[in-house]
């Protein structure tokens, strides 16, 4: 499996699935973040984390303009609400666990590698929200 069949298994599952389980994981890894979501719809943030998941795929097979800027928005959305760098890092390592245990015997340490590299890439990009001041905020 690739990490393009891994982003249409989780397309095809649903919001609710791996989204809750993400989730489920984030908080019971990291505590601490779950202040970040408690005025948040988490019906509507699962269908966000799983749209932004095919926008960081897409990023990573052919960096363009309309993913950078997506994701530098989505970088200053994350400032805003108060998110750091080492909780990006947090972010990655529970995105990991969690599509590992979605995937189950079909997750194997090349598709972690790639998802790891995808989101790297993508969090960098988050993470230079304000270097571009034609990115509309």
């Amino acid at each position: 499996m690739n990490i393009d069949e891994s982003l249409a298994r989780l397309m095809e599952s649903g919001t609710p699935s791996f989204s809750e389980l993400f989730y489920r994981v984030l908080f019971q890894q990291f505590p601490q973040l779950e202040p970040h979501f408690v005025d948040l719809d988490m019906i509507h943030q699962g269908a966000l984390l799983t749209m932004a998941l095919a926008t960081v795929v897409r990023h990573a097979e052919s960096c363009n303009r309309a993913t950078e800027n997506y994701l530098k928005v989505l970088g200053h959305r994350h400032y805003r609400r108060g998110i750091t760098a080492h909780d990006y890092d947090q972010f990655r390592d529970a995105v990991l666990v969690a599509l590992a245990e979605f995937h189950g015997g079909d997750w194997s340490e090349p598709l972690a590698d790639e998802w790891r590299e995808t989101l790297r890439t993508a969090t960098d990009t988050m993470l230079r929200w304000h270097t571009d001041e034609q990115v509309i905020y």
